[in-house]
């Protein structure tokens, strides 16, 4: 937008976070010492050096949980330990111990050695949420305060009070918002709805289709005037990939089907129109 001269406001720092493992990583970490029994943050500690995340060993966590009672903490503690054995999970009771030894150390520094561990100086990957770090730092010495403000500026981030330009949102940050003009961009299966891994159960799966169902109504209702709903047919399976969206055949090239919330719209909607004869 730039290039072209328009005027823009990124009203969203989630991008501290987007394809940054070192910066997921440190956060993960930040949101266990504030709550114990964060158990995404957990998942993602297990997982994160991993390519595949360790879904398959993760599942036969879940299922001994799911027949026992035990929760997931419990289970790797009893295995990490030696009270219990679930056959090829011995990769991940060793990950387990690893990341509870780190806790332990993390606990007891010193918030600002806490912060430089998690979040070191001078590493481009951890430099932006460093910063938002450090500018919460400035108002409290008490980490779960800490917490607070820094998830509150990742996903609530403040709207400027004026804006002559393009407001360029999250789904959430657009609720109570509405413009003369509504574009929803990336509206592609694997972005809207967005992927759900396969260690989810298919229940919560389905909770989660169901948020994002009602946030990309929400998202329709924003506008006053023209509402403009834009998907891609084929791309760069580069950018498939990083946009995490359903990649289709070919090579190089792939064809992008486009967000199932889309049909739900009715004969009502109308037909789409190329971008360069809509433009």
């Amino acid at each position: 937008l730039g290039d072209q001269g328009v005027r823009s406001h990124t009203c969203f720092s989630d991008a501290v976070l987007k394809e940054k493992k070192l910066a997921q990583e440190g956060y993960a970490y930040l949101n266990i010492l504030h709550d114990g029994n964060d158990l995404v943050s957990l998942r993602i500690l297990l997982g994160i050096d991993k390519v595949d995340k360790r879904s398959r060993t993760y599942e036969r966590i879940r299922k001994h949980c799911f027949e026992s009672g035990d929760t997931v903490i419990e289970t790797l503690h009893k295995i990490e330990s030696g009270q219990l054995h679930i056959p090829y999970t011995a990769n991940l009771a060793e990950r387990y111990k690893i990341v509870t030894e780190r806790l332990e150390n993390l606990s007891n520094m010193e918030l600002s050695e806490l912060i430089d561990d998690l979040f070191p100086d001078n590493v481009s990957e951890v430099a932006e949420i460093r910063k938002l770090v450090l500018a919460a730092q400035e108002k409290t010495e008490d980490i779960h305060e800490l917490w607070t403000l820094l998830n509150t500026e990742i996903v609530q981030p403040e709207l400027p009070e004026a804006n002559d330009g393009v407001l360029i949102l999250t789904l959430h940050k657009a609720k109570g918002l509405t413009a003369k003009m509504v574009a929803i961009v990336n509206c592609l299966e694997g972005c809207i709805p967005y992927h759900v891994d396969d260690f989810v159960s298919e229940q919560e799966k389905q909770v989660v289709l169901a948020e994002q169902e009602r946030l990309f109504f929400v998202a329709l209702t924003r506008t006053t005037n023209i509402l403009l709903i834009s998907s891609s047919g084929i791309m760069r399976r580069g950018d498939v990939a990083r946009l995490g969206a359903v990649p289709g055949s070919g090579r190089y090239w792939s064809e992008t089907p486009a967000s199932r919330f889309i049909d739900m719209l009715g004969p009502s909607a109308p037909n789409p129109i190329i971008g360069e004869v809509y433009i």
